[in-house]
């Protein structure tokens, strides 16, 4: 859907009824009511969907959204803790850190089940295939709820690995090779136990002499996203 509500050449009304659905064609699926939703055009506006729909002097006015759609944005961040909670449209949150700041999302039960925080009150069958110490691209659905996680990858990551940074002056830092940085990116610390992170701040007396990774996510060639491992 555009993002002045046209959807397959069809206006869309602003006020027209959009009911979402994410599961398979099985009769388990669909006889599963955690797979159906309720959403608003303002929410579904800019991100690709697959959808039925019935019209009404031309518009349409109610649809039916296949798969739940995807956010055309990149959103990039480090999951912190996860929460069960009737104040989510789908039961479930998740904590992250986002662009600098605490960030609170729901998020689908398939995806909060796949972290593993100590207890396992999930499925135990489920893979526990998600963490919180990656670097996570956002999948969100038209209710702007996390439907996927994707590891960073390929260019999203300028330095990978665990270095130690020995030298930082005039926007460059040396860890191994020289890297440019963006002072208005973000920078999160690896906690004291070294089981989450952080906020902290790009600066010299962060990133000196500590342990560094590196992160571009808007692939311009500078990292705009530091993760920092004090020594």
């Amino acid at each position: 859907m555009t993002s002045k509500y046209y959807y397959n050449g069809k206006a869309v009304a602003s006020d027209a009824i959009l009911f979402t659905y994410d599961g398979d064609s099985t009769a388990d699926q669909k006889a599963n009511e955690d797979n159906y939703g309720v959403t608003t055009v303002a929410k579904a506006a800019g991100k690709d969907l697959e959808a039925s729909y019935l019209l009404d002097s031309g518009k349409i006015t109610v649809m039916l959204i296949d798969g739940l759609g995807v956010s055309d944005e990149d959103i990039f961040g480090v999951v912190t803790s996860r929460a069960k909670t009737t104040a989510s449209s789908t039961d479930y949150q998740l904590t992250l850190l986002v662009d600098g700041e605490e960030v609170v999302y729901d998020v689908i039960k398939a995806v909060y089940d796949k972290f593993y925080d100590g207890n396992l009150e999930a499925d135990p069958i489920v893979p526990h295939t998600y963490d919180y110490l990656t670097v996570y691209k956002l999948k969100l659905n038209t209710n702007d709820a996390i439907s996927g996680l994707t590891a960073a990858s390929g260019d999203e990551i300028i330095l990978g690995s665990w270095t130690k940074a020995t030298e930082y002056s005039n926007n460059v830092v040396k860890a191994g090779s020289e890297y440019t940085v963006d002072t208005s990116g973000v920078a999160y610390v690896l906690n004291s136990d070294g089981t989450g992170f952080e906020l902290s701040k790009i600066n010299k007396s962060n990133l000196l002499n500590n342990e560094i990774k590196l992160f571009d996510t808007d692939e311009d060639g500078v990292a705009d996203l530091v993760l920092i491992k004090e020594l």
